[in-house]
């Protein structure tokens, strides 16, 4: 694990953004280890709730790291929150947070849990080095494996036989694989992934930023749940997509506002360098439920992904240089269904995402 933990922690060093791209982040890394993408979970509820990111065993032969235990559980806490770093809002001063918690109880029942906090330099560094030994020391009260890093330092911590020992952050080799001229190129591979699994939209999203990842999208190209200032649309809350790809120039600026000063939006790096902006749409639950209700599931997200189009055209910030492109607008379909989706109910949908400047995929999983 210490490895993984290694490759992760370098890939996502200079990342500012919401904590579900580490979650996507850690996933790929895992799978890059060689653990199978059909065992890798996100957003799994497991005992009070959902897990971030759970690895559960193929068959009985299949067991985590080596060890004896079949599955493992992974709270990861960190990343931007409006102006903070999370880290600040969740852990109390004696190092507890509630994810511990839901992590003991799974514990108790034999499976490994890690609790992993980031600490977002872009933001402040929130836990002290007396305050990292508090947090240690509640997950090693509750038999928790302890995983922390903070940006810009040289190592990471771990969390064993009751003291945090200090690992180097490498530097990872350049991909020798060269990105895609489009992110589009990468749906292939994505769905041949997704065939190997099953399970929430995020295990899907979570695939796609695989697919991107070892296609050769950087980390600092590839957001989930980016917010936008301006996607709120006159509410308190920012609507946020499930995957964003941005040009380089991003440089994985994907917090809300620069600094983390509310009188700076982030949104002019942010959209002047979008490449595509993707909703993903299916999970267990559309096995279950009728063809009309998976049409008028696509219909509203495809009018969602309208509305971002008109309100970033409104923002000013879309770049109209030489060789700039206008951002793509994307629907994915998720079919899991054992009967598939009707061609005409998928003819339906293309034309009415084409209509709204919308490309719609229809992937068939099942």
């Amino acid at each position: 694990m210490n490895s993984i933990l290694a490759r992760f922690f370098s890939d996502i060093r200079s990342i500012c953004g919401h904590e579900a791209t580490f979650q996507a982040s850690l996933a790929h890394h895992l799978a890059l280890a060689g653990v199978p993408v059909s065992s890798i979970h996100r957003e799994l509820s497991l005992g009070d709730g959902p897990i971030d990111v759970v690895v559960k065993p193929v068959d009985k032969s299949m067991y985590w790291d080596g060890g004896t235990r079949s599955a493992v559980a992974i709270e990861i806490k960190g990343g931007a929150y409006g102006s903070r770093n999370a880290l600040s809002d969740v852990i109390d001063a004696d190092g507890y947070c509630a994810d511990i918690g839901k992590l003991e109880k799974l514990a108790k029942t034999g499976v490994e849990c890690w609790f992993i906090c980031i600490d977002v330099e872009e933001l402040g560094i929130s836990l002290s080095v007396p305050a990292r030994r508090r947090v240690a020391a509640q997950c090693g009260q509750r038999n928790l494996r302890f995983a922390y890093y903070a940006q810009g330092e040289s190592n990471f911590y771990v969390l064993r036989q009751g003291r945090l020992e200090e690992n180097p952050i490498p530097d990872l080799p350049t991909l020798a694989v060269p990105s895609p001229a489009r992110w589009s190129d990468c749906l292939r591979e994505f769905s041949q992934l997704a065939r190997q699994a099953s399970g929430s939209e995020s295990t899907y999203v979570g695939l796609l930023y695989h697919a991107l990842a070892k296609a050769g999208f950087e980390s600092r190209r590839l957001s989930l749940e980016t917010y936008f200032s301006c996607a709120a649309g006159g509410s308190k809350m920012q609507n946020r997509p499930d995957l964003c790809v941005f040009r380089p120039e991003v440089a994985g600026r994907f917090n809300l506002y620069k600094k983390g000063i509310r009188s700076q939006s982030n949104d002019g790096i942010k959209i002047g360098s979008l490449e595509a902006l993707v909703e993903v749409k299916g999970s267990t639950a559309t096995q279950r439920g009728s063809q009309a209700n998976f049409y008028k599931d696509i219909e509203a997200d495809i009018h969602k992904l309208a509305g971002w189009r008109d309100r970033f055209q409104a923002s000013g910030y879309l770049s109209s240089g030489p060789g700039r492109v206008a951002p793509e607008y994307v629907m994915i379909g998720m079919d899991n269904r054992r009967t598939p989706v009707d061609p005409d109910l998928i003819a339906q949908l293309t034309q009415l995402a084409a209509a709204n400047g919308v490309s719609y995929h229809h992937v068939r999983v099942a």
